[in-house]
């Protein structure tokens, strides 16, 4: 931990220096502009189609959107596989669970430590983690909505192939337009957090076996104590699980895990309660819709692709704003809404935090006892 909190305190201040580095001109411009056309384009192709959570849309849109092409189309092929079949385990397993709480628990443990396993040790790790993304986001919905998984399912698909296309579009006619011109950042670590081999498997068993406990403790917080949001938790404890390794297998003596969970606390607050405050001004106002989303992602996307070493914050900023300020595909918004999904969001955390404390005392308590058993041999 001790390693940790160094880091940990200097978020505000790298945070302050990337916003005064902020440029309206060059390629960190353009890359940013790029990113906010995608949302827009999104939320556009959205509000065409009927889709149900425009908030999905434009997330997707902003997580797949690189400025090189042939990166884009990478992370939009990888992004459609993961849907795809994250979103037909689930259907298959609703049929088992049937929206009981207990149930859909254990349904989760075995596919989400799976694809957090995979998405740390295997090939094409983005893949991995978007199949327990949406394994997670189907299965946990049908506690929440009274209807079939093969229709929240469907919803779902719709809304990441409305984001997925934006990107993919956007990307490709900024480099026609700008073909020959200097490229500003593909998509930094914040915005793309990296997938890796870890040094040992054990270690990634382990951490995977974690975040599934986590995220199969949330259906039943939510069934004894009417836990909000409950989607957004459980994507939460996954998502950040899902960065390499160090050679430690110990969260505490991790930086990565530390900081990726004060980053996200710190992005999320930062987003949502802007979300919130910009809804109780002016959630009529169209004019301020599109103008706020424009600002929050052109600044957010600087800040994740910045040299401060918190882009994770930038990218957090950016999803917390996006997933509780849009409730539409236009400017309806309720703050309770808004700040229940916020409040979800903490709540991931803490219940993630609360799991990796316990697992980090069983294997102190393991060490101590094969110490011991050493010293009598």
């Amino acid at each position: 931990m001790n390693r940790a909190l160094p880091a940990l305190g200097s978020i505000p201040g790298k945070l302050l220096r990337e916003c005064v580095s902020l440029t309206w001109r060059g390629p960190p411009a353009r890359g940013a502009a790029e990113a906010v056309l995608s949302v827009w384009l999104a939320l556009l192709i959205g509000r065409a189609v009927h889709v149900e959570e425009a908030d999905w849309a434009a997330f997707t849109a902003f997580m797949v959107l690189r400025t090189v092409p042939r990166d884009a189309l990478a992370r939009a092929a990888l992004r459609l596989c993961g849907t795809v079949l994250g979103a037909a385990l689930a259907v298959g397993v609703a049929v088992l669970t049937a929206g009981i709480a207990w149930r859909v628990s254990v349904a989760l443990l075995i596919p989400v430590g799976l694809s957090l396993f995979l998405g740390l040790t295997a090939r094409f790790s983005y893949a991995w983690v978007l199949t327990g993304v949406t394994y997670i986001l189907v299965l946990t919905d049908t506690l929440v909505q009274a209807r079939p998984a093969a229709a929240i399912a469907y919803a779902r698909a719709e809304e990441v192939c409305a984001g997925t296309l934006a990107a993919v579009v956007v990307a490709l006619g900024f480099a026609l337009v700008f073909r020959g011109a200097a490229m500003p950042p593909s998509g930094g670590s914040g915005v793309h957090p990296p997938g890796g081999i870890p040094h040992d498997p054990h270690a990634a068993l382990w951490r995977a076996a974690e975040g599934a406990v986590a995220v199969a403790l949330l259906p039943l917080l939510h069934a004894s104590i009417g836990l909000p949001a409950l989607v957004q938790s459980a994507i939460t404890a996954l998502i950040l699980l899902s960065v390499p390794l160090d050679r430690s297998a110990s969260w505490v003596a991790s930086l990565p895990i530390a900081q990726r969970m004060a980053e996200r606390t710190t992005g999320a607050l930062l987003g949502g309660g802007l979300a919130v405050l910009a809804i109780l001004a002016g959630r009529h106002n169209e004019v301020l819709w599109w103008g706020l989303i424009a600002v929050v992602v052109f600044v957010g996307w600087q800040v994740a692709n910045g040299r401060e070493g918190v882009g994770y914050t930038g990218l957090q900023f950016v999803v917390g704003f996006l997933l509780t300020f849009i409730q539409g595909v236009g400017p309806i918004g309720h703050a309770d809404v808004a700040l229940g999904r916020l409040v979800g969001i903490m709540v991931g955390i803490v219940v993630l935090g609360a799991v990796l404390l316990a697992g980090e005392s069983i294997r102190l308590s393991r060490a101590a006892q094969e110490g011991a058993q050493g010293r009598v041999r």
